[in-house]
């Protein structure tokens, strides 16, 4: 269809604050989409599977009254480095699944929001999830988050040696290609 043909060939997508609500699916597989700003939107959720497989995705700006990133709705994109607003509640299962290049994500909100699974796995071996100064132990120690506690740093502070080492050792822990 041409809405099909039109959407493929979007780059960039700028929402007012007359959206209030996003639908399942709603830029799912959207490969040339690189640049997404919602912060003047009226968006409370992000939907299931919204932005799946948007594959050249680099920039995402997420609403600043967000509270639910819904299930799937980042799979494989681009990004690398989000910034979740202090009104996220919940992260739902496989939000940001295989999301190679997404190495920094900060979290504004000082409760720890409810995590799904999955939703970081397939990110970069030294990732980072900062958060509130004064907040690291309190999601180093929450339900879900404990998964990433070493990948749990408080805004401004930077990985030790320590912290390296692990990441590179996480490295050495994939399967080894065995095609000679």
């Amino acid at each position: 269809s041409n809405v099909a043909k039109y959407m493929h060939s979007l780059m960039a997508v700028e929402l007012n604050q007359d959206v209030q609500t996003s639908s399942n699916y709603m830029f799912f597989a959207c490969f040339n989409l690189k640049n997404v700003d919602l912060t003047q939107t009226g968006l409370t959720t992000i939907a299931f599977a919204s932005f799946s497989y948007g594959l050249s995705i680099i920039n995402l700006k997420f609403p600043t009254n967000l509270s639910v990133i819904g299930g799937q709705s980042c799979v494989y994109n681009s990004i690398d480095e989000i910034i979740l607003p202090s009104t996220v509640t919940e992260i739902n299962t496989s939000a940001f699944l295989s999301c190679y290049g997404l190495g920094k994500i900060h979290i504004v909100a000082t409760i720890p929001p409810t995590l799904g699974n999955t939703v970081f796995s397939g990110l970069p071996s030294n990732f980072i999830i900062y958060v509130p100064v004064g907040y690291g132990d309190t999601y180093k120690s929450a339900e879900g988050w404990s998964t990433y506690a070493d990948h749990i740093l408080e805004e401004g502070q930077t990985p030790n040696r320590m912290m390296l080492a692990k990441f590179n050792s996480a490295k050495t822990d994939e399967p080894q290609d065995d095609m000679r």
